[in-house]
């Protein structure tokens, strides 16, 4: 009886689920490979030379996946913060309480359920009216995305936008209603202290660079090969697609994406009096380059050294404009100011930049019909993507999410009856 052999890439979430599942199960034959120097993909963290802590975005570990926090609260025996959810919008020079429209005057539309075949402009329209959605909606999607609203899709609204007041319970919607994060080390400690426990198995600093489907071999950034019988990817599909010889993929080149860029101001001091409780706040308005604000030392009491506090702002960027770190830094300080985010006797003492090219998948319509696609010559070959942009849905794109999947698709590897296990 042969032990298949599994290949694993990426340390992200989905990967490390799919390992720790696999080695729970017995599998041996296992082995991940991470380009980076560290675990967690994008949900990865760092640390400034002034000791502020600084995480890829706002990661945060939901508290409703009950599976997901049992495990995790195992693996990772660090302390974990409980927070409940202090997030609002700000509009103009007001602050209303997220999700805004629970907060909207006058808001009594039915969220309408229409065609999965109708845009998503359509779709905020009919179900928020024009005041609702030119106020808030529409400007912060379009900024958020970068892309006509009206060939999105409606197949993701469910589990990321809250749906019609009367079904909610004050401001507790949501998956991060409540919320969980390390009290030190950032997110990022969560997957390298998981990835710890698994390091015989993983490989890092190296980078799957070819595959040959047909023969079913890699080609490694150090010039090394290896075979697989099974091969589990969490790397972007665009990328995946691009390495693999052996197969024609229609229609990826239609899978638009955009990346988010990073920067992190630590200031000392304490916040001002409207951020001392507050964990983040989204920008709708167009002028303003970012879209979420997060008050960063509010998340973990080892964020930020002692004396100190910390914003960390999101901007989602377009693939195809080169990014200018300076002037990025430069312009996000600029309007923080403006805002009195940071006031103007504020001493700042560490700024920080870094930019993900891949941030968020698009969700467009006819998007899933393409996926199925990718999806079914993958499989031909033993070759499956997974996680928040191997499978490319935005709506299942949490770290419990992709955790979940890399689980889920390592207990069906059973259906191999001759892997001993």
């Amino acid at each position: 009886m042969k032990n298949k052999r599994i290949i694993i890439i990426g340390a992200g979430p989905c990967g490390l689920g799919a390992l720790w599942q696999l080695k729970k199960l017995g599998y041996t034959n296992i082995y991940l490979y991470e380009q980076s120097s560290h675990a967690g993909g994008v949900s990865s963290t760092h640390v400034d030379s002034k000791r502020f802590i600084w995480d890829s975005g706002g990661h945060v570990i939901g508290s409703k996946n009950k599976g997901f926090l049992k495990e995790i609260q195992k693996l990772y025996t660090d302390p974990l913060e409980c927070h409940v959810r202090n997030a609002w919008v700000h509009m103009g020079r007001a602050m209303v309480p997220y999700p805004i429209q629970y907060h909207a005057d006058g808001f009594t539309r039915k969220v309408h359920f229409l065609s999965p075949e109708i845009s998503f402009y359509h779709w905020v329209i009919a179900s928020f009216g024009k005041k609702i959605a030119q106020s808030f909606f529409l400007p912060f999607n379009r900024k958020l995305w970068k892309y006509p609203l009206t060939k999105m899709s409606i197949t993701w609204i469910q589990r990321k936008i809250p749906q019609h007041p009367k079904t909610h319970t004050g401001n507790k919607w949501g998956a991060n209603a409540s919320f969980y994060y390390p009290s030190q080390g950032g997110i990022g400690s969560l997957w390298n202290k998981i990835a710890d426990g698994l390091r015989s198995y993983i490989s890092f600093n190296k980078r799957v660079i070819a595959i040959d489907a047909k023969n079913h071999t890699l080609v490694l950034s150090d010039g090394s090969n290896t075979t697989y019988d099974v091969l589990l990817s969490t790397i972007p599909l665009p990328h995946l697609t691009k390495i693999i010889k052996g197969i024609a993929f229609p229609g990826v080149l239609v899978l638009p994406y955009v990346g988010v860029a990073v920067v992190g101001v630590g200031i000392r001091g304490t916040p001002p009096d409207g951020l001392k409780n507050c964990h983040w706040m989204y920008i709708p308005d167009s002028k303003i380059p970012y879209f979420r604000v997060s008050v960063y030392s509010n998340y973990g009491v080892g964020n930020a050294p002692q004396g100190t506090w910390s914003l960390l702002f999101e901007t989602t960027t377009d693939p195809k404009t080169k990014i200018d770190k300076e002037n990025f830094i430069k312009t996000t300080l600029a309007h923080a100011r403006l805002q009195g985010l940071i006031p103007n006797d504020s001493k700042i003492i560490s700024t920080f930049f870094h930019h993900e090219p891949f941030g968020y998948p698009t969700p467009v319509i006819g998007r899933d019909t393409i996926l199925s696609k990718i999806s079914m010559l993958l499989e031909k070959s033993d070759i499956f993507s997974l996680g928040r942009f191997g499978s490319w849905k935005y709506e299942e794109g949490n770290m419990d999410d992709v955790w979940m999947q890399g689980v889920a698709w390592a207990k069906k590897r059973r259906r191999f009856s001759d892997i001993i296990i």
